[in-house]
């Protein structure tokens, strides 16, 4: 099918706080010039597609960075609730505002009158469209800003807005109005009807309706959060400013212009590093006897190879090449050694970090053999102690276990088959234990 012209759109989905995330992915496309022409929102998608067609994106990423719960929902909490941790908050804050009927609008449509120029967004190069549904009768209501009464269009980015039955209806001249995402979350189908030919979709893996689009009409770019992006209702700043940044990483590795997968890394950081490196992974298949490419000599070998992929395919969605594979057993040691995904790495930098933190447990562990060994040896209850000290093995000690049983497979060329065994069963960190044989194990 021929593509309709070539208008590009900006389509932002429903998801509450992490509204945030599409922010960043703003910041990110002006930075690389990607400019369009339609901006399509449903629910905070609708809010924050004004304020993108408005073009203040400092009053925008203002508004995100101080934003609070109680500029958001009218709605009274218990004294306490700021004490609760996030699970009894999350609890709380449903129950209230369902029990009450739904938290009101007054607080947000306060914020909104401050932060949005209709006039500014009515003239703007950029056009306007937002979704809505009219109850009784579930009645879809897409709507672009010509269609949109003059002086109402507050009420009606209020009106995608209203997360029913967490908050109340919204009326507009005795209609009311609940959230867009009852009808379609992520409005692609409709900057397609307006011409797009080509779509950058940003999704928050949110609840809401989802309705299928003509793949063949345009290109379509969608973009999902690789991070949790926390709980929809819970507007703080620090989550706030965390969650831009996670929108404005994905979104610059979405387009290239940045590195990794949940981690990032300066352009051109991770090519470098394969580069470096996969001659001594070929230096080390070879010494072990274990390759993960050819043909498997055995069953078990077949079942780690599967096991292997299994992982990382979760990890690396879509194609796989080589240089993924280094990519995400890196980032599968930095996940297991708590390094922060929300900052722009040097991969120097995190490797430094991850050998400290990896010494460190290592230290731990050849002190827990110790233990176990002494508190076993020549004693009745040895396999019940052993039993009782694995059960509580983490993530780091498996690492190490499997980085210890590396060495000697590697010094003397035996338990090859023990090794395999290990992939099977604990794959991920096995990739962590040859990922940091091949950054630090060739030096000891």
């Amino acid at each position: 099918m021929k593509k309709a012209s070539g208008k590009k759109a900006f389509v932002l989905a429903g998801g509450g706080s992490r509204g945030a995330y599409q922010i960043g992915a703003w910041q990110a496309l002006r930075e690389i010039g990607y400019d369009f022409s339609i901006v399509t929102g449903t629910s905070v998608g609708a809010l924050n597609g004004a304020m993108i067609v408005q073009g203040d994106f400092e009053k925008a990423k203002w508004l995100w960075e101080n934003i609070t719960l109680e500029q958001v929902l009218d709605i009274v909490l218990p004294k306490d609730f700021k004490k609760l941790d996030e699970k009894e908050q999350i609890q709380v804050l449903l129950k209230t505002a369902i029990k009450s009927g739904g938290a009101g609008f007054e607080s947000l449509k306060k914020l909104l009158t401050k932060c949005l120029d209709e006039q500014a967004v009515r003239s703007s190069k950029i056009e306007l469209g937002i979704v809505t549904v009219k109850i009784p009768g579930y009645t879809p209501c897409t709507l672009f800003r010509s269609e949109i009464p003059k002086g109402q269009l507050i009420d009606y980015l209020l009106a995608s807005s209203a997360c029913f039955p967490a908050m109340k209806s919204y009326s507009i001249e005795g209609n009311s109005y609940i959230d867009g995402g009852y009808f379609d979350n992520l409005p692609i189908e409709m900057a397609q009807k307006h011409g797009a030919s080509e779509v950058f979709a940003v999704d928050m893996d949110s609840i809401g309706l989802r309705r299928r689009y003509d793949k063949k009409k345009s290109k379509v770019h969608v973009l999902h959060p690789r991070e949790d992006l926390g709980f929809f209702l819970k507007f703080d700043p620090q989550l706030s400013k965390r969650n831009i940044r996670y929108g404005y990483y994905d979104t610059m590795k979405y387009f290239g212009k940045l590195d990794g997968i949940r981690y990032t890394f300066r352009k051109g950081e991770v090519t470098k590093n394969y580069q470096v490196l996969r001659p001594i992974a070929a230096q080390l298949s070879k010494k072990l006897g274990i390759y993960l490419d050819g043909k498997p000599q055995n069953p078990l070998e077949k079942i780690a190879r599967f096991s292997a992929l299994k992982t990382l395919r979760k990890h690396q969605k879509g194609t796989l090449n080589d240089r993924d594979v280094f990519v995400c057993a890196l980032e599968f040691c930095a996940q297991i050694f708590s390094l922060d995904s929300n900052k722009l790495y040097r991969m120097d930098e995190m490797h430094s970090q991850i050998k400290t933190s990896f010494e460190a447990a290592y230290r731990i562990f050849d002190h827990k053999l110790e233990q176990i060994f002494y508190a076993s040896k020549e004693n009745k209850n040895a396999a019940d102690i052993i039993r009782k000290q694995v059960s509580n093995i983490d993530q780091k000690t498996l690492i190490c276990l499997s980085y210890s049983l590396l060495k000697e497979v590697v010094s003397n060329r035996k338990n090859q088959m023990l090794f395999w065994l290990a992939l099977c069963c604990i794959p991920t960190e096995c990739l962590c234990a040859l990922y940091l044989w091949l950054i630090f194990g060739q030096n000891s």
